[in-house]
């Protein structure tokens, strides 16, 4: 994400959300730190409202998921089923 963390936890947060949405383990999340050439663009920091504002992306997860499992089952050589 292109939102930069200063020391507010936003990283650990969004890292969170990714986890428990895409079922991936949060050990195995790295979060590209600020960015804007190779993530999206960020809302600016406005006390509370980065985290919530960012992480309502979340209704796309499901189709993220989907493609990256499929993209994943190409790289490994194996099948993978994904119920959404």
């Amino acid at each position: 994400m292109g939102a930069s963390d200063i020391g507010t936890g936003t990283k650990t947060v969004m890292a969170m959300v990714v986890s428990e949405e895409l079922g991936v383990p949060l050990d195995k999340i790295q979060i590209e730190h600020a960015d804007t050439g190779t993530t999206q663009f960020a809302t600016r920091r406005e006390g509370a409202r980065l985290v919530p504002t960012e992480s309502c992306c979340s209704s796309r997860f499901p189709e993220v998921k989907k493609q990256l499992f499929e993209l994943a089952s190409k790289d490994l050589k194996v099948d993978v089923q994904i119920s959404i």
